[in-house]
């Protein structure tokens, strides 16, 4: 998947659809996303899992 990304994002800057800072930025940009997107999951899931198991007993 990286690997697709990579080259994508080298294609854009070759064809002149995007400057390389576009493309930097925006794999910066998705990549802080992702790993908000995790720690966001870390802290919720156990919270979800309680509700669920909470709600099933009754």
């Amino acid at each position: 998947m990286y690997l697709a990304a990579i080259l994508t994002g080298f294609s854009r800057i070759w064809m002149g659809q995007h400057y390389p800072l576009d493309i930097l930025g925006s794999s910066i940009l998705g990549s802080l996303t992702s790993i908000v997107v995790k720690i966001t999951g870390w802290i919720w899931n156990p919270i979800i899992e309680r509700v669920i198991k909470d709600t099933a007993k009754e």
